[in-house]
């Protein structure tokens, strides 16, 4: 079996190499997320090639629903977020965070979480970037996890270890 640094060039390449068509299907289809009947929704700041989620993002923090991740300390802190055009700010990775305006909230308020990926497997084991921080927080919640991504991010099995969270549910568009 390939090692993670070979899938994640894999399928790194594959989502990068999605038609505009494609994308624009799975964001529009990954809308039917806001018919899920939870109340306080961790989504994600969608970044480079991952599925866009901004229309989701927007609608659910309308609805008073949406709270975001902000990397503090090596460990993920999450903000609810009201308004995706003033409350967010790029970090020095680029990715889109929760200003310190926004109001942090204790993880075990959250009834839902869409974690971002590079690869999922048929196990509903995720392949992520590799610093460890969905799985390090994962590991302290106990909320119901849906992997987020494209149909295409499907893989028959991929290599786990000890500190890898298996998710709970995938829903790739």
């Amino acid at each position: 079996m390939n090692n993670k640094q070979t899938i994640r060039k894999e399928f790194q390449n594959i989502r990068e190499n999605l038609s505009i068509d494609r994308k624009l299907q799975a964001q529009t289809l990954a809308l039917q997320i806001i018919n899920l009947n939870y109340q306080n929704i961790l989504s994600f700041a969608s970044f480079g090639s991952e599925i866009n989620l901004w229309p989701l993002n927007e609608q659910l923090a309308k609805q008073k629903r949406l709270f975001l991740p902000k990397v503090e300390n090596e460990s993920l802190q999450i903000f609810q977020v009201l308004d995706i055009k003033n409350d967010l700010q790029a970090s020095t990775l680029g990715i889109l965070e929760p200003k310190p305006i926004c109001r942090l909230i204790d993880p075990k308020d959250l009834s839902c979480i869409l974690v971002p990926g590079l690869a999922f497997d048929k196990d509903q084991h995720r392949l992520g970037y590799g610093k460890g921080f969905y799985d390090n927080f994962l590991k302290t919640i106990n909320c119901h996890t849906i992997g987020v991504g494209y149909t295409e991010q499907l893989t028959d099995k991929l290599p786990t270890y000890q500190n890898d969270v298996k998710l709970k549910e995938l829903l790739l568009f």
